[in-house]
């Protein structure tokens, strides 16, 4: 859906235009302007997290992570090989890689699972959707369509560590998210969203709950 038409996901054609309840034809049957951005936010937060977890862009960066955890540890056992000092200290194969993963200053990376990773959107659909929509609409901040998926994935990283107010958790703690989600340095030269639009989605929600709370 468009502001004002219905195109074919698949061949981009017309297929009918979208009248208002406050407007009639006779050729065509009306729908709910308010049922209709419903469906194009629902649509539009899916997007961005499809885009975050389960596209071309995700698969890209996994791939890089782990290329560049291999080459870290290889670029140590390199090392140990040449440090003979530390060589005579462990005669177990075990023992040298324990203390090679040790030494790696980045997490290990999980293997690019497409099915768990639907699972997991699906998941955050629900976690976030209600907050997402709650700051779209908000008029304080005129959240343009174009800046709609820095705050999707703002929301996505805040669910991390979870946002709650006084009782009310505004945003649950999905703790497999720290193992999943990219690094937020490569968010930029991956995803093209500005690692600085997670401490400003998180003042957002935090602005829009007091809000809410008549704070």
């Amino acid at each position: 859906m468009t502001e004002d038409s219905i195109l074919c996901s698949i061949t981009g054609s017309f297929l009918n235009k979208i009248y208002g309840n406050e407007t009639w034809s006779d050729r065509s049957i009306s729908t709910s302007v308010d049922k209709k951005q419903v469906n194009e936010l629902t649509y539009d937060i899916e997007t961005h997290l499809h885009d975050l977890l389960l596209s071309n862009n995700a698969k890209a960066y996994t791939q890089f992570e782990q290329d560049n955890y291999v080459s870290r540890i290889a670029s140590i056992v390199e090392h140990c090989g040449s440090d003979t000092v530390d060589a005579h200290k462990c005669d177990c194969v075990a023992d040298v890689l324990a203390g090679v993963v040790r030494k790696m200053p980045c997490r290990i990376p999980l293997t690019f699972c497409a099915a768990e990773r639907a699972a997991l959107k699906k998941r955050c659909m629900v976690a976030i959707n209600t907050s997402a929509s709650i700051l779209f609409k908000n008029k304080y901040f005129k959240i343009c369509r174009g800046n709609q998926k820095a705050i999707v994935f703002g929301l996505v990283y805040l669910l991390r560590t979870g946002v709650t107010r006084d009782s009310h958790v505004v945003l649950p703690r999905m703790l497999e998210l720290h193992a999943v989600l990219p690094l937020e340095a490569h968010l930029k030269a991956f995803f093209g969203v500005s690692p600085s639009s997670i401490t400003d989605t998180e003042n957002r929600l935090k602005f829009v709950v007091r809000q809410n709370a008549g704070v």
